[in-house]
């Protein structure tokens, strides 16, 4: 039995459009008040949704357990330094 398994294709960053206001680019805002209550579950949702990947799919990309990319998302845990480096 064949399973496939669709890896999303993700640009280099020297691939990417030079952004015209770095602010929306990095944080999806200018807002102060929005950039300054950013947090990595606020900055992996965008990642996601820009590149429609999944809860899952990125599960099985990183190798991180689906339940702690879930709280990460709800902002319920934090990220150590250790944990980012499948982020990476």
């Amino acid at each position: 039995m064949s399973s496939n398994i669709l890896i999303p294709r993700i640009a280099l960053f020297s691939e990417i459009e030079e952004p015209h206001d770095y602010k929306v680019f990095v944080y999806g805002t200018n807002n102060s008040l929005m950039i300054e209550a950013d947090t990595f579950g606020d900055a992996l949702a965008r990642y996601l949704n820009e590149y429609n990947i999944s809860q899952d799919m990125f599960a099985r990309m990183t190798g991180i357990g689906q339940g702690s990319i879930s709280r990460y998302l709800k902002n319920t845990r934090q990220i150590g330094q250790n944990e980012m480096l499948p982020f990476c």
